[in-house]
């Protein structure tokens, strides 16, 4: 039985792919600036972050943002020691900006069964760029074993 911090390994790859499909049901003339718990947001994607990188984690990854140019790409690289496949869950925390400017955490959470499947269901039309973007040639599931590098990935061109 897989542990809850070995699931919670992709939770920034996951929290990506969920504001990235958010900012691409944007249309591009359209200034959206709201804290609204329910929306519309302006996402701003600032840094990103392991668990815990002190850990012996079956899956790993070190991110890391580039801002130039009036844009934001992310590198960095995946190890992963198992398969990522429908045997892990998904679990999604995200942190919300308050009017105050206080981050109020967990504002979202949530936990699906079929890591794999339901990633790729989810990011649907951006599976694939996705994937290359984070150097995974690879795109169907189960995502095999190995060490990967990212050779970059536009975040917010969808």
């Amino acid at each position: 039985m897989k542990s809850n911090h070995e699931h919670f390994l992709f939770f920034m790859f996951i929290q990506l792919i969920f504001t990235v499909n958010l900012e691409s049901a944007k249309s591009p003339d359209v200034k959206i600036y709201s804290t609204s718990p329910i929306g519309p947001y302006k996402l701003v994607f600032k840094q990103t972050y392991s668990a815990n990188p002190a850990k012996n984690y079956k899956l790993k990854y070190n991110f890391y943002f580039s801002h130039k140019d009036n844009k934001t790409t992310l590198f960095g690289n995946t190890t992963m020691h198992v398969p990522f496949d429908d045997t892990l869950f998904l679990e999604v925390k995200i942190a919300m900006k308050d009017a105050y400017g206080s981050w109020k955490e967990n504002s979202l959470m949530h936990k699906w069964q079929n890591a794999c499947s339901t990633l790729k269901q989810f990011a649907g039309n951006i599976w694939t760029a996705s994937l290359y973007g984070l150097g995974i040639n690879h795109t169907n599931c189960p995502l095999p074993t190995g060490f990967y590098i990212a050779p970059g990935i536009d975040i917010l061109q969808y």
